[in-house]
């Protein structure tokens, strides 16, 4: 998370049994599905010219599964979402969860959904407005 240092200064390590409270977003996850893929999506829009950043968060294995809301309970997903709006910041903010028989990436024989990650992301884009200049990517453990 080195390079997301000056983005997101008040993320550090993560307390995977954390859970996400009292989010100080305007908006609220929306748990949304692409090609397969399970994700939550928070989308702190504000209005103006500018076209929002596209976060996306990659969870560690304690996020893995399939019923789309364990991976929000990572500390580092609501620190993001708490910093985003505290600085007022036009983001879409991307949350995937990783089935529990996957990796991101294939590992020792577990197959990956890496794959379904990039494609989320070019629909996304191809989708909605996006500031392409500013796409940010980070996780913990797994996901990092």
């Amino acid at each position: 998370m080195a390079l997301l240092a000056g983005v997101f200064p008040a993320c550090g390590d993560d307390n995977e049994n954390q859970i996400i409270e009292n989010s100080k977003t305007s908006g609220t996850f929306e748990p949304k599905e692409y090609d397969g893929l399970k994700y939550q999506q928070l989308s702190n829009l504000t209005e103006g010219s500018e076209k929002p950043i596209l976060v996306i968060y990659l969870h560690s294995h304690n996020g893995s599964g399939n019923d789309n809301q364990k991976q929000l309970r990572q500390p580092s997903v609501g620190k993001m979402a708490n910093y985003l709006a505290d600085k007022k910041l036009p983001a879409w903010f991307l949350v995937p969860q990783c089935p529990s028989d996957h990796e991101w990436i294939e590992n020792r024989g577990t197959p990956g959904c890496k794959d379904k990650v990039v494609a989320l992301i070019a629909d996304f884009i191809k989708n909605n407005p996006v500031d392409t200049d500013r796409i940010y990517i980070c996780g913990a453990s797994m996901g990092a």
